[in-house]
C-alpha cells in the first residue's frame, strides 16, 4: 500500500542502473536512481565534504542543516523507507527526457547529487516555499552521505539542449569534475547528449532579473518614430 506522500516510479534493470524510485512531496518529487558503484568509480573517485570552504556563511549553513529541527524535517520526509519502485517499463533516460522536455516545466532546473552508489535529484523549489526549498538542497538529497562525488544542477534549455553544471555551495565540486560527470551522464543517457558547464557561466538569472524580463516581454511594442 502506498501512502499519500509516496508514489511508485519505474525502475531500470540494466547492468549499470538499478532500481529507480521516488517520493512524492505534494508539488515536488524526489527521484533516486541506483547506479553501479564500479561505473561511478570509473568517472568520479574523490569524495566531497560539505561546507569545506571556511567562511562564516558556511559555518551558519552547517549549523542550520545539522540542527535537530531541520534534520527531523528532512529525514521524516525523505526517509528511504518511503521510497517506492515499480516495474522496469521506463528507463532512467526516458524519465529524464519526459521531465526535462515537459513544455510546462521547460527551463526548470533540478538539483542533483551523485554518491558512490546512487544519483538523486529534485526540482529546485521556489524560494518562498521554504519547506520544499530545504528538501531540494544538496545536503538533503545526499541524506548527509559521507560518499558524495558530485553535486550540481541539470536542465533542458530553450534550444532543447540538455545541460548540467557544478552549482553547489554545499559541496563545491571543482570545474575539473564537470567533464567526468558529463561523461557519466552520457554513459547513462546516450541519446540526450548532456553538455557540462561551469556554474560561473550557467547560473540562472536572479528572480528580479527574470521578473523584469517577463514584464518587458508583456509590454506592447511602441514605436519611437
Amino acid at each position: 500500500m502506498v501512502d499519500n506522500d509516496t508514489q511508485i516510479v519505474e525502475s531500470n534493470s540494466s547492468s549499470s542502473i538499478g532500481k529507480l524510485s521516488s517520493i512524492i512531496l505534494d508539488d515536488y518529487t524526489l527521484y533516486k536512481c541506483e547506479i553501479n558503484n564500479n561505473l561511478i568509480n570509473n568517472y568520479l573517485q574523490d569524495k566531497l565534504l560539505p561546507f569545506e570552504n571556511v567562511s562564516w556563511k558556511n559555518s551558519i549553513k552547517n549549523n542550520v542543516f545539522h540542527s535537530k529541527p531541520i534534520k527531523y524535517h528532512c529525514d521524516s520526509r525523505l526517509n528511504n523507507n518511503n521510497l517506492k519502485e515499480l516495474s522496469n517499463s521506463i528507463t532512467f533516460e526516458e524519465l529524464l527526457l519526459n521531465l526535462l522536455k515537459n513544455e510546462n516545466k521547460k527551463n526548470l532546473r533540478y538539483n542533483f547529487v551523485i554518491t558512490g552508489n546512487y544519483l538523486s535529484f529534485m526540482e529546485i523549489a521556489h524560494r518562498h516555499e521554504i519547506s520544499y526549498y530545504l528538501l531540494s538542497k544538496h545536503i538533503s538529497l545526499s541524506d548527509r552521505s559521507n560518499d558524495v562525488r558530485f553535486a550540481g544542477e541539470f536542465w533542458c534549455d530553450e534550444k532543447n539542449l540538455f545541460k548540467l553544471n557544478n552549482n553547489s555551495g554545499t559541496y563545491t565540486p571543482s570545474n575539473d569534475l564537470i567533464q567526468q560527470t558529463t561523461q557519466l551522464f552520457n554513459q547513462l543517457t546516450p541519446q540526450l547528449h548532456f553538455q557540462g558547464l561551469p556554474y560561473q557561466i550557467s547560473l540562472r538569472p536572479s528572480i528580479k532579473s527574470r521578473f523584469i524580463t517577463k514584464t518587458k516581454a508583456k509590454l506592447p511594442f511602441t514605436s519611437t518614430s
